[in-house]
């Protein structure tokens, strides 16, 4: 694997680039974005075995929103398989980087929560009909984060 290293400015580019890419073909990234929610929403709601099909499916589909981004700026047609490109790209892969992903994540809320207490659950059911974010602290900034940067790292993968 090779990393490409930039500095941070390089981000502000990037975001201009996404939006510029987003201009040229506004409806095929509203359908895509909106069957990407549909197909995890589908797998979410099944119930047991729901939340992990949902966490499996989200390289899975994210490299289909790549693959679709990709096809956009060489101006290709663009069809709904490819949403489900990753099913036939590097499937094995994706799936490992959705398992270690899944397993990462849950050590950090774990790890959170025997940082935090059973504090942030105690006030999920004391303010479940509020409109405020239940236990957010600096300890889920971090978790965010650090959730965040690990599932972004298989598109350097």
């Amino acid at each position: 694997m090779h990393v490409l290293k930039l500095p941070a400015s390089a981000g502000i580019s990037w975001l201009v680039e996404g939006f510029s890419l987003f201009r040229k073909s506004p409806p095929h990234f509203l359908l895509f974005t909106g069957l990407y929610c549909l197909v995890m929403f589908m797998a979410m709601v099944l119930p047991v075995i729901g939340q992990l099909i949902g966490n499996l499916l989200i390289p899975i589909l994210a490299l289909g929103i790549m693959r679709i981004c990709r096809e956009i700026e060489q101006k290709k047609p663009i069809y709904p398989q490819l949403l489900f490109a990753g099913f036939k790209e590097n499937l094995r892969g994706l799936i490992k980087l959705a398992l270690i992903s899944l397993v990462i994540s849950n050590l950090i809320f774990m790890a959170v929560g025997l940082i935090d207490g059973r504090e942030a659950f105690a006030r999920a059911g004391e303010e479940a009909n509020t409109l405020r974010l239940v236990g957010f602290s600096e300890l889920s900034i971090t978790e965010i984060v650090a959730s965040s940067v690990f599932l972004f790292t298989f598109m350097a993968w």
